[in-house]
């Protein structure tokens, strides 16, 4: 895959099996051919349970969608710690689809503000944006549903949250939260589980997923590929912020268009090592 590829807007109409199919960008064969060469064994160990040449078909309201399953004799359903259907497909990690854009653009005022979130929608179905989320346990469903009230306030607000990646990350460490206050994952964290709230009968393997991660800031190594613990704690303190100001929205884009970048170096040197 070049360079300049991973700017590329993925279009939601894709060939599959012969036939032309509207797929969920983000879960599309495109996507799914970039996310076989970045998440490879050294970078996320447990994948070679998964069997990514057997992409499953599912449908997301009107869209379909590609996800992987545990190869069969996994160890991991074996041994019960993900269930035999344990399934995970991608998702979009900033959402400036037309539905928030339109939102943010009824807050702003400043020309290059508003010239800033046209960049980030550019950026919306590039898989710069695409990450892996398990469906299992519908934390893809989760994720869209936080929303932050401010004071480490996030709750679940179907309809009316951004799907921000930021929320997520801070819900995220509220779970790996510790007893203990003393290590760096621990400090100003609220215990909370907030991020299994969707799981239902399917909380056992979601939990079992999450416990691969020792914290929020392997999470987000190995399945964001953000390193940078401090630019991790800067997206936990953007993400239990709400986006009711233009000075939050304007941190917000910010730290987006900072993550894309992020990510776009970290891409452009796996993908380069993979061709030498």
């Amino acid at each position: 895959m070049k360079n300049i590829e991973l700017t590329k807007v993925i279009s939601d109409e894709q060939q599959w099996d012969g036939e032309l199919i509207e797929f969920d960008p983000d879960s599309s064969p495109e996507a799914w051919s970039f996310f076989k060469k970045i998440y490879t064994e050294d970078q996320l160990p447990f994948i070679s349970e998964f069997d990514t040449e057997k992409l499953k078909l599912t449908k997301n309201n009107e869209a379909r969608r590609l996800a992987i399953g545990l190869k069969p004799g996994s160890y991991l359903a074996e041994e019960g710690k993900f269930w035999p259907k344990f399934r995970i497909a991608g998702d979009c990690d900033f959402n400036f689809d037309e539905k928030k854009v339109e939102q943010f653009e009824s807050i702003l005022k400043n020309s290059e503000n508003i010239k800033l979130l046209s960049d980030c929608a550019e950026m919306h179905h590039t898989v710069l944006n695409f990450s892996f989320m398990p469906i299992t346990g519908r934390m893809n469903n989760l994720k869209g549903s936080l929303h932050a009230f401010g004071k480490k306030e996030i709750h679940i607000l179907p309809g009316k949250s951004y799907d921000r990646l930021d929320t997520f990350i801070a819900a995220l460490k509220n779970y790996y939260c510790k007893e203990s206050k003393e290590s760096k994952e621990s400090k100003d964290c609220i215990k909370d589980d907030i991020v299994l709230k969707f799981a239902g009968k399917n909380e056992e393997p979601l939990v079992s997923y999450l416990d691969k991660f020792n914290n929020v800031y392997e999470y987000c190594s190995r399945i964001y590929f953000i390193k940078d613990t401090e630019f991790v704690d800067k997206l936990i303190e953007s993400g239990n912020q709400p986006l009711s100001s233009e000075e939050n929205i304007k941190e917000y884009m910010d730290n987006a268009m900072s993550y894309w970048r992020i990510r776009k170096k970290v891409f452009e040197e796996r993908l380069s090592n993979r061709q030498n």
